[in-house]
């Protein structure tokens, strides 16, 4: 009985004693950055930043609009070369 519990206390020791790659990776920031990094990865910042980019767009849709249209057609007529006349010119 002993030994069970003696293995099974090491295997836990071991497997909690690990360190995961989450625990590993940890940021170290000032008062500062700490702000900075929470206004910049805020959910609700983020979404009203989206929602501010969307009305830009949307007031230049209805600017565009209103503007007026310009269209254009051309065409070219090379009339520099001489004319010729197959007929008689009496």
């Amino acid at each position: 009985m002993k030994r069970k519990f003696f293995i099974v206390l090491v295997a836990s020791l071991i497997f909690f004693g690990l360190e995961t790659p989450a625990q590993v990776d940890e940021m170290r920031l000032s008062l500062e950055e700490a702000r900075q990094y929470a206004v910049a990865n805020n959910k609700m910042a983020k979404s009203a930043r989206m929602d501010v980019e969307a009305s830009g767009i949307s007031v230049w849709e209805t600017i565009s609009s209103a503007l007026p249209r310009v269209e254009a057609t051309g065409s070219f007529t090379d009339n520099l070369k001489l004319m010729t006349t197959l007929l008689p010119g009496e």
